[in-house]
């Protein structure tokens, strides 16, 4: 009895460090046990293993009273100096990146600040001559990296902890914790040491790799027409994606034809965008994706992380549920209603209506007032695209494939084999 019992809290404990993982539910691994973190957002922990992300512990970090934390920042443990103060709060500064002061624990006024800013300005010059010194000398050496000119950039902006660059100018810039930060070219230009004298491999070091997949475009439509990948046969999947008849209700008959071809099978209703929370969406995209075909994406699902307009930083979840023949390479076109037919106009035989009124071709609506003028049954999508989207003009985005949340699939009723 004794042994079953053990056997009982080892395999509850187990459970338990599974569903405490966060990451999972946003498409990464949980890391191994003894993995260390190496960056901290709003969700929790993160390391790296195999050269891609993986999540470390519980649902959010370990001082999830910080206000700092909502913005991808850390709390400051050893510092209550204030840098510089905006809207957010008080700024600090250890490790040579910054962190949050927590509200009633700033020492300094602004007064102070100010002369802080030029001591910690000095004793950067210092500390990055110590990190020249312990460069040359091959030793480990413990005194973080800071860029000569102090803790912000010449753009004014934050450096950046890694080198991957979103944005080129005078200054290059890249996207760190929702926010623009500033590329040090000098220190990413280094051959052989991290920001503490230590040797590194640029192959396998994270922030010398891209862990964010492949750069495209993203594009909006809404044809009602039955899906591509909706059809028999078109990849190794447990059912076609849904389709639907004029009343909304699924098709069992994978061959009927579609609505945009004169039949009776539509795009389904559901199959629209959604906001999970501030930062993250789930939806569906016709996509294009270069060297592959529908055999690999059909059902598939990506994280996007766009990388461009007002929703830089932003990301969604789409699973592939149809193809465009008109995209390019890299390319996925976002479902969201009143976001223009496109080529097709299957929406006036599903609605008995003239689609034609539902703004332009391409683009559809351009003012949120407009989603009124769509079928009750899509003005959620649409009011969708003019909130959480922003009216995000055709945005720019980074993307890989990641696991599909429930969610969708439930939608779709499709899933990889």
């Amino acid at each position: 009895m004794k042994c079953l019992t053990a056997f009982a809290m080892i395999a509850a404990l187990a459970a338990k460090a599974s569903a405490d993982c966060f990451s999972t539910k946003l498409g990464y691994p949980c890391c191994k046990a003894g993995t260390q973190a190496v960056y901290t957002d709003a969700d929790g922990d993160w390391g790296v293993e195999n050269g891609d992300w993986c999540g470390i512990g519980g649902s959010s970090s370990s001082s999830a009273s910080c206000w700092a934390q909502a913005l991808g920042y850390p709390c400051c443990k050893n510092t209550k100096d204030v840098v510089t103060t905006d809207s957010d709060g008080d700024w600090g500064i250890e490790n040579g990146d910054w962190c949050g002061i927590p509200k009633g624990q700033s020492q300094n006024n602004n007064n102070n600040n100010n002369n802080n800013n030029n001591n910690n300005n000095n004793n950067n010059n210092n500390n990055n001559n110590n990190n020249n010194n312990s460069s040359s000398n091959n030793s480990s050496g413990n005194v973080p990296y800071v860029p000569s000119n102090g803790m912000t950039g010449p753009s004014g902006y934050p450096w950046c902890s890694r080198c991957e660059v979103t944005s080129d100018g005078e200054t290059q810039f890249g996207w760190e914790m929702y926010r623009l930060c500033e590329i040090d070219q000098e220190y990413c230009a280094h051959p052989n040491y991290d920001e503490y004298g230590n040797v590194i491999d640029r192959e396998t070091d994270p922030r010398f790799i891209n862990l964010k997949g492949k750069s495209g475009q993203t594009t909006r439509y809404w044809d009602c027409c039955k899906p591509s990948c909706a059809w028999n046969y078109k990849a190794a999947v447990t059912k076609p994606v849904n389709s639907c008849d004029v009343n909304g209700n699924h098709i069992s008959i994978e061959y009927t034809t579609s609505g945009c071809g004169g039949g009776s099978a539509f795009m389904c209703v559901d199959q629209q965008p959604w906001a999970i929370n501030d930062q993250l969406s789930y939806g569906f995209a016709a996509a294009s994706i270069e060297g592959q075909g529908e055999e690999d994406w059909c059902c598939a699902c990506y994280k996007i992380t766009f990388t461009s307009t007002s929703i830089a930083g932003k990301q969604m979840i789409v699973q592939v549920t149809n193809t465009g023949d008109d995209l390019g390479k890299n390319h996925f076109d976002i479902q969201m209603p009143g976001g223009g037919l496109g080529l097709f106009d299957g929406c006036s035989a599903q609605f008995n209506t003239d689609a034609s009124l539902w703004g332009e071709r391409y683009g559809g609506f351009t003012d949120g007032s407009q989603c009124s003028i769509l079928p009750k049954s899509l003005q959620p999508g649409c009011e969708w695209r003019f909130g959480w989207f922003e009216n995000a003009d055709n945005p720019k985005m980074n993307f890989e494939e990641v696991e599909c949340p429930a969610e969708l699939v439930a939608i779709t009723g499709c899933s990889r084999l």
